[in-house]
């Protein structure tokens, strides 16, 4: 075995719990929050606990009110539990947001989600300082179940909620669309450096990747010293303080250009296949990363004094994710149907 971090133990331990707090707010509607800390505590007399962070809006309410129902959702409102574990309520109607049908319990005057599994109905006892968090005691008034509803777990250090996959599903080893699935844009990195063995299966996978005619006009700069790092941090505001970012150039000497089309070259079309190779093998080394565009080209290539064929496409900030790194629930997992990106011909 080898030491790791406690964010990445809650991957090994996956699939992990998830419920949503449900709480009253001052106007009388329903607030939902996302928490996978929480257990049964006692049967004698009846207790769960649950944390959620100091600062939550929901521990807010539960601490005034006293009052919370803990419902383990279903399965056809998975994304909608994840918006409302990213989304603060304090300012946001969630259950209009997230479009979530909602249902009366007896014995409360907060509502749960229709498709839930699970409703406990709870007093709270007591709370207390966990590290950055709260921990709330609470003792269990009444349980409500609906077994017809598909429990949902979290997975892959809580950016995913799913139900546990069928015998038949978890026979098979996780394929390329799953990668792609889970992945997503980290913005909030840990401080800790990426080993030289996973950057290079990261820099190879940049190696492997197609290019027109097979040119590879890229150029990858890693930028890891810290005056490296302080130097693009100077340019751009989207490196989220990462350990390393990847400077991905073109050498538009080295890139096919096109006679039928004069002028036109894949030199930004082959660093971008370049970039995706390198964002999902990291991913599959358990590295974070966030595809980044917003500077000038022109100044980074001055700072960094490159040379004038090379062109910077794009930055890739790497590193492995923070504890508190999660998908931007506006944009992950938000398709567009198929039938509206292809047609037949």
């Amino acid at each position: 075995m080898k030491a790791i971090t406690l964010p990445q133990a809650a991957r090994l331990s996956a699939p992990n719990p998830v419920i949503l707090v449900c709480t009253q707010k001052p106007d009388g509607s329903t607030n939902l929050a996302t928490v996978s800390w929480w257990t049964y505590l006692s049967y004698n007399p009846n207790l769960v606990a649950f944390a959620m962070a100091k600062s939550s809006y929901s521990g807010e309410r539960v601490r005034e009110t006293k009052q919370v129902i803990l419902s383990i959702p279903g399965s056809s409102i998975a994304d909608a539990a994840l918006g409302c574990g990213s989304t603060t309520g304090r300012h946001t109607d969630k259950v209009a947001k997230f479009n979530i049908e909602l249902s009366p319990i007896d014995g409360s005057p907060i509502r749960i989600p229709i498709h839930s599994r699970l409703a406990i109905v709870c007093t709270l006892q007591e709370y207390h300082e966990a590290g950055d968090h709260y921990l709330y005691i609470c003792l269990v008034n009444s349980v409500y179940g609906n077994e017809a509803e598909e429990a949902i777990f979290a997975w892959n250090g809580y950016s995913r909620l799913h139900p546990v996959p069928s015998s038949s599903e978890t026979s098979r080893e996780p394929g390329f669309l799953q990668l792609a699935a889970d992945r997503y844009s980290v913005r909030s990195f840990a401080d800790r450096p990426i080993e030289p063995e996973k950057m290079a299966k990261i820099l190879q996978a940049g190696q492997l990747a197609p290019t027109a005619v097979n040119e590879q006009p890229q150029k990858i700069y890693i930028l890891k010293s810290a005056r490296a790092l302080d130097t693009i941090r100077a340019l751009t505001r989207f490196t989220y303080d990462a350990p390393v970012v990847l400077l991905c150039c073109a050498d538009l000497s080295r890139a096919w250009h096109s006679s039928a089309e004069p002028g036109y070259t894949t030199a930004e079309m082959d660093v971008s296949i370049v970039c995706t190779h390198m964002m999902l093998e990291a991913w599959e080394q358990g590295i974070g990363s966030v595809w980044v565009r917003g500077f000038d080209a022109g100044q980074v290539a001055a700072a960094f004094r490159l040379p004038k064929s090379v062109k910077p496409i794009c930055l890739l900030p790497i590193g492995y994710p923070a504890a508190d790194a999660a998908p931007y629930t506006e944009w992950h997992n938000h398709y567009r149907p198929l039938s509206d990106m292809v047609e037949e011909l």
